[in-house]
């Protein structure tokens, strides 16, 4: 896990607080984003290698996020 911190931390330039975030936890954030990107790309390759399995055709199942979309959203 060491190398990943190392290989995904966010430059030394980086200011010291970031929207009130230290770099410390800029870093942390960064690096549980890229696990979990990681992870669901892992998902997404296993699901198309089902689909091609069976047969199947790939669907759009999400429609794409507006900004008017996500707006509500953050109302809700």
């Amino acid at each position: 896990m060491r190398k990943r911190q190392e290989k995904c931390e966010v430059k030394e330039t980086f200011h010291i607080e970031f929207l009130g975030y230290k770099k410390c936890e800029v870093d942390a954030l960064v690096n549980a984003l890229s696990d979990k990107i990681e992870v669901l790309s892992k998902d997404v390759y296993f699901l198309k290698k089902e689909l091609k399995k069976q047969g199947k055709k790939e669907e759009k199942l999400l429609k794409p996020i507006t900004e008017s979309t996500n707006q509500k959203n953050l109302q809700s």
